[in-house]
């Protein structure tokens, strides 16, 4: 009887964990969108005004965005394949280096990490229409 308690306890903590990690991930996705987005217009602002607070608050945006990506692989890695996480950390870092540089892709960069966001959230984090 103490093997069948104790497995039930094991499988309702595997369960609770995992969908506690996908709330957590669902959150996070949400708000790695929100900083691509605020990341967006101010270096927008930066670009067109050549505003240096615009600039300071992009790259202090974009070293937060880094941290989330990072939470966010930590959350979502019992789901989803490495190779996908890690692209999605290597755009994430990839941010701060464009707008430190002036380059003109760093729309195309943000607009790919909130795509592969989306893809993963869609296509990879366990829900019931993914399921079935």
């Amino acid at each position: 009887m103490k093997r069948v308690i104790l497995s039930t306890v094991i499988i309702a903590a595997a369960v609770i964990y995992s969908i506690g990690s996908a709330v957590f991930a669902d959150k996070s996705a949400a708000e790695i969108k929100s900083l691509t987005e605020r990341i967006e217009a101010a270096y927008l602002l930066y670009a067109e005004t050549d505003d240096s607070t615009a600039y300071v608050a992009s790259m202090e945006l974009s070293e937060k965005l880094e941290r989330e990506a990072e939470k966010y692989e930590n959350a979502v890695s019992i789901f989803v394949r490495d190779e996908r996480l890690s692209t999605l950390e290597y755009s994430a870092a990839r941010v701060r280096h464009l707008i430190k540089y002036g380059s003109d892709e760093v729309s195309a960069e943000l607009e790919s990490v909130r795509e592969q966001v989306e893809t993963i959230a869609e296509s990879e984090i366990p829900f019931w229409y993914n399921i079935l």
